[in-house]
């Protein structure tokens, strides 16, 4: 079974707290996505990356894929630099439901 990354490439604050939550192990799509997403992520430090889409069954996990690798790139560069301007990160969500999820 395949475990979170743990060669710096997801923050070691977001790596506890899904310990914390008993996310031990990533769903299928969450670690082809993250896998995906952090490649591209170590290509190049400039904004200009491709787009990365996913598509999964319902329940899946494809906000955490989405927003592991988010969330580490904030807390990174919030421990780089110190206070940064935000937003950093935005994130829309097709319905109501699924933006109280992920503000969960």
């Amino acid at each position: 079974s395949a475990s979170w990354p743990r060669n710096g490439s997801v923050h070691p604050s977001l790596l506890l707290a899904m310990d914390s939550l008993r996310l031990t192990e990533p769903t299928d799509i969450q670690q082809k996505a993250i896998q995906a997403i952090l490649a591209e992520d170590s290509k190049s430090k400039s904004a200009n990356k491709n787009n990365i889409a996913i598509q999964a069954h319902t329940g899946s996990g494809k906000t955490l894929a989405y927003l592991v690798p988010a969330l580490s790139r904030v807390l990174k560069r919030t421990d780089e630099e110190g206070a940064v301007p935000w937003p950093l990160v935005a994130v829309v969500a097709p319905s109501r439901e699924l933006a109280v999820q992920i503000r969960r």
